[in-house]
């Protein structure tokens, strides 16, 4: 179907983002620079899978018995990152399970995004989703050194601000920044202090 393989897309999604993910243009730069920078011989979490695509690229270039752990917080994206995910790595060792990163609290009201293959925590969102967090994640999943892929529409500011001590483990970070610009300085600034 695309430069992917065969995917399963949302009933909903827009024929905007069929077109990108159908010609490869959908997160390109994440997937170029995970080609080119991530270690191969780390464990992955994966913070805002989607529908699988960047997580099938992850497990196309990490060493078959390293793990990826990828969260996703629209339950809906977690059934299709799974399908479209085992389609291609069925004997591979990888997890996709619901969640949505954020701190001081229980849960989070999240809102799907235009394009319906991603979402936005929210004041009004649609759904209430259960926080997690990264430090909780490496926990729940015994991870010790571990890269990690991070396209959380917003949130990254908040794994900064909030889950240093984690991050020591961490040898690579590959993420999408999102907000003004000052924040994305400030956020750069602090992964290269880490």
């Amino acid at each position: 179907f695309d430069a992917h393989g065969r995917l399963i897309l949302p009933h909903d999604i827009s024929p905007k983002a069929v077109t990108g993910i159908a010609c490869g243009a959908y997160e390109y730069s994440e997937r170029y620079l995970i080609r080119k920078w991530l270690p191969q011989n780390l464990d992955v979490v994966e913070l805002g899978a989607s529908i699988g695509i960047i997580s099938r690229e992850i497990l196309s270039h990490i060493e078959p018995q390293r793990r990826l752990i990828a969260i996703e917080a629209l339950q809906k994206l977690v059934n299709l990152a799974k399908s479209n995910i085992g389609a291609k790595f069925a004997s591979r060792d990888w997890q996709v399970e619901q969640g949505a990163i954020a701190y001081g609290c229980d849960k989070v009201a999240f809102a799907s995004g235009a394009e319906h293959i991603a979402g936005r925590i929210s004041g009004e969102g649609t759904q209430e989703i259960k926080a997690t967090s990264l430090a909780r994640i490496l926990d729940n999943f015994g991870i010790g050194e571990y890269s990690l892929v991070m396209d959380i529409e917003g949130a990254e500011h908040e794994v900064l601000r909030n889950d240093l001590e984690s991050l020591e483990r961490c040898r690579c970070v590959i993420v999408e920044l999102h907000g003004e610009q000052a924040a994305k300085d400030t956020l750069c600034r602090t992964l290269q202090d880490v």
